[in-house]
């Protein structure tokens, strides 16, 4: 298979995929339909986000370019059966299964197969090529929000979910077949090898990246609810702002995906972690006022969480190498899925207790404040 094909295939896999992103979206429609509050709301995207995760341990350990055809039918299967089934609940909590689990374990199966195949074919560039299909996920919803938003005008909620199940099969069922589908003579396994080793270097990073998608699945997901409930900007007008959240999304994977080809991992995360900071101070400030400042700093956040999974599995092949390199990666992937949990659920809970974003805000800068002077002790931070 030619490389752009391998490419190609991995994007609109991925921009499938990262149709998960888009739930800011459903949760006003969700909330009038199941008569539930935020916190409530919240609940099928977080619970997604840790199956999403979880199954990315679980595949981690034994994907491979040998089996990962199997995996790939796994993983499409699951996502439609959630679509589907989430289209035929009537309650919350059915929802969160059909949405929250089987889409969860689905996307986390299929979202590791691109990643492994080029962290093992492009030995040159590997960051930058891994930035660039990552990016799929993140301009997802520039794709697929106004899709989203354009059935929910004209048909039911439960409706959407399953046309989006029949989208999500025909498109996926078409790219995995083709991603799948390498020449045998590429095929090598990276995921044997010992039984990986938890260091100091592992556990600072595997934290890092636990605020890093704290903060960024948290206010991803309530991107857009935050600018029509609680800042009284239009529909319309957030949902533009929405494909710009996704541009800056996707564009900070290809971005940091190319400068960890090139620059020290430690300043890498520095940046990230400055503009995460930089964005928190401008929306404390804001306060909802200006649209201009809502679309900056909300840019900023959906940036970071875009970063941050540009950065990972790069770091994961410099500091480690390829040997066991789908187990090792799925380790801290977990982070991601603890974020998720921390995140939505505590953001929920605040916004249900105070009516007000401002908070939020200060966590965010207070997180932030804490990695910056982490990343500054050196006996933290040897081997980065």
């Amino acid at each position: 298979m030619k490389k752009t094909t391998l490419i190609t295939m991995s994007l609109i896999t991925m921009i499938m995929l990262g149709s998960v992103y888009t739930w800011s979206v459903f949760r006003i429609p969700v909330e009038s339909f199941y008569e539930i509050n935020t916190f409530m709301s919240g609940l099928p995207y977080m619970v997604s986000l840790w199956f999403y995760a979880l199954s990315m341990v679980i595949s981690g350990r034994f994907l491979n370019l040998i089996n990962m055809k199997k995996f790939a039918f796994i993983g499409v299967l699951l996502i439609v059966f959630g679509w589907v089934m989430a289209g035929l609940t009537t309650t919350i909590f059915g929802l969160v299964i059909m949405y929250g689990v089987f889409i969860g374990l689905g996307v986390g199966i299929l979202y590791g197969i691109p990643i492994m195949i080029i962290q093992s074919l492009f030995n040159k560039n590997s960051g930058f090529y891994t930035g660039l299909v990552l990016a799929g996920f993140g301009l997802s919803p520039l794709v697929t929000a106004p899709i989203i938003k354009t059935l929910l005008n004209n048909v039911t909620l439960h409706q959407t979910f399953m046309l989006i199940g029949l989208l999500s099969f025909i498109i996926l069922m078409i790219t995995s077949t083709k991603l799948t589908s390498l020449d045998k003579s590429l095929e090598k396994d990276v995921s044997v090898g010992s039984k990986i080793k938890i260091d100091k270097v592992f556990i600072i990073l595997y934290f890092l990246f636990l605020f890093g998608t704290t903060i960024g699945l948290m206010m991803i997901g309530l991107s857009y609810q935050v600018g029509v409930q609680y800042y009284d900007f239009s529909p319309s007008k957030v949902t533009l702002a929405m494909t710009m959240f996704a541009l800056a999304n996707g564009m900070s994977r290809l971005l940091f995906g190319y400068l960890s080809d090139r620059f020290n991992l430690k300043n890498i995360i520095r940046l990230a972690v400055f503009i995460l900071f930089l964005s928190g101070i401008i929306a404390y400030i804001n306060k909802g006022r200006f649209f201009g400042l809502y679309l900056l700093s909300f840019s900023g956040f959906w940036f970071i969480l875009g970063a941050w999974l540009a950065i990972a599995p790069n770091a994961i092949k410099t500091i480690y190498g390829l040997n066991n390199y789908s187990k090792r990666y799925g380790v801290l992937f977990t982070a991601y899925g603890l974020g998720a949990i921390i995140g939505v659920s505590v953001s929920g809970l605040i916004l249900d207790a105070l009516k007000a974003t401002q908070a939020l805000y200060l966590i965010i800068m207070g997180i932030s404040l804490m990695c910056l002077f982490v990343l500054g002790v050196k006996k933290f931070t040897l081997g980065l």
